[in-house]
């Protein structure tokens, strides 16, 4: 059973639900969407079968009382995903898929070869040469 309480989740991750790891800013893009806490509720009760609509207005409640604070955050989560990732990570990704890929059970492979086909259709950079070792990094 998930309680009905809000605390700090550590590590960076903000407040969210006493007992998981659901934060406050996994949901917001949800909710600005327009999704009621029912589908929200419902999208994550694979990982936490007892989450209900109420845990999700409990954090919308706790969004509206720190609305500034938290949208303040938010803006800075969204700011760093549209940067994307440095161009050196990149690079890293591209070399390693061909392990990740092996790894996968056949049914997800093709899916996932395709999404990551090409780059720019998966909102992934192009490949470039990551920086020397010692070098300061970008992003």
């Amino acid at each position: 059973m998930i309680p009905l309480e809000i605390e700090d989740l550590g590590c960076g991750r903000g407040p969210g639900l006493k007992g998981t790891k659901l934060n406050l800013y996994t949901l917001i893009p949800a909710r600005l969407a327009g999704n009621t806490p029912e589908d929200i509720a419902e999208r994550f009760r694979v990982p936490y079968p007892d989450l209900t609509a109420a845990h999700i207005e409990l954090l919308f409640s706790y969004m509206d009382d720190h609305y500034d604070e938290v949208m303040a955050v938010h803006h800075e989560i969204q700011a760093r995903i549209d940067r994307g990732n440095p161009p050196w990570v990149e690079e890293q990704f591209r070399q390693n898929l061909p392990r990740l890929l092996a790894r996968l059970p056949p049914e997800l492979r093709a899916r996932t070869e395709a999404l990551f086909a090409e780059p720019a259709k998966a909102g992934r950079a192009a490949p470039v040469e990551p920086p020397p070792l010692g070098q300061p990094v970008e992003g």
